[in-house]
C-alpha cells in the first residue's frame, strides 16, 4: 500500500469547511487551505489527534489550491444519513497554489505514497521570499542531512533536505539550499 499514490480529493462538504482538498495516508491526513495546509495525525489506539499547520508567510492574501490532473479515481462516502452522503467525489494528482508569492508557484504531488512538493521560481522571482510557518509542532529541527523534523507527541513529520535545481543549456545544474530555522 505504501506504493499507491496519494489522491487529493476536492471537499464537497465531507470534512472541515476550511480545506478545499486533501489526501489521507496512515496515521497522517493532509488539508489543503487558503493560505497553507494542515497535518493531521492520529493515534487510533488511544482515539488522540494532533495538527501541524505549514503557513505561507507574507503570501498573497487571496491564494487557494487549485486540483490539478483530475484522475479517473473516484471516492465516496455512505456513513450517517443518506443525506450526509457525498458519492463521486473527484480526485486529482496535484494540487497547486499558483503565484503564492510573485511569481512562485508551489505543487503537491504523490511519489510513491508521500507527499511531495515542489517551489516553481519563474525567471526573474525571488525565491528569497519563500517563506513558511509552523504551528502545532512541538519542535521543529533541521538534521545534520538536511531533513527538516517537525516533532508532535503522535510522532514526527520529516520533510526530505531540498534538492533545489536551475535548467540550464537544456541540463540540470544543482543550486545549493537548505532549510533555515528561525525562532
Amino acid at each position: 500500500i505504501g506504493q499507491l499514490p496519494l489522491y487529493f480529493v476536492e471537499n464537497r462538504g465531507q470534512t472541515d469547511r476550511r480545506a478545499a482538498y486533501y489526501a489521507e495516508g496512515g496515521d497522517t491526513s493532509v488539508f489543503f487551505e487558503k493560505g497553507g495546509i494542515t497535518f493531521a495525525k492520529t493515534d487510533s489506539g488511544a482515539e488522540r489527534g494532533w495538527a501541524v499547520r505549514v503557513g505561507f508567510v507574507g503570501a498573497r492574501q487571496t491564494v487557494r489550491p487549485v486540483g490539478k490532473k483530475r484522475t479517473p479515481a473516484i471516492i465516496s462516502y455512505f456513513t450517517g444519513q443518506q443525506s450526509e452522503w457525498h458519492a463521486g467525489l473527484p480526485t486529482f494528482a496535484e494540487v497547486a497554489y499558483e503565484d503564492v508569492w510573485p511569481g512562485i508557484d508551489l505543487v503537491y504531488t504523490s511519489r510513491a505514497g508521500h507527499l511531495k512538493y515542489t517551489f516553481l521560481v519563474a525567471p526573474g522571482a525571488d525565491p528569497r521570499r519563500i517563506k513558511l510557518s509552523v504551528t502545532g509542532a512541538t519542535d521543529v529541527a533541521r538534521k545534520d542531512d538536511g531533513r527538516l523534523v517537525m516533532a508532535t507527541p503522535l510522532g514526527d513529520l520529516t520533510e526530505e533536505a531540498p534538492y533545489v535545481y536551475q535548467d540550464v543549456r537544456g541540463g540540470r545544474v544543482e543550486v545549493p539550499a537548505s532549510f533555515a530555522v528561525a525562532s
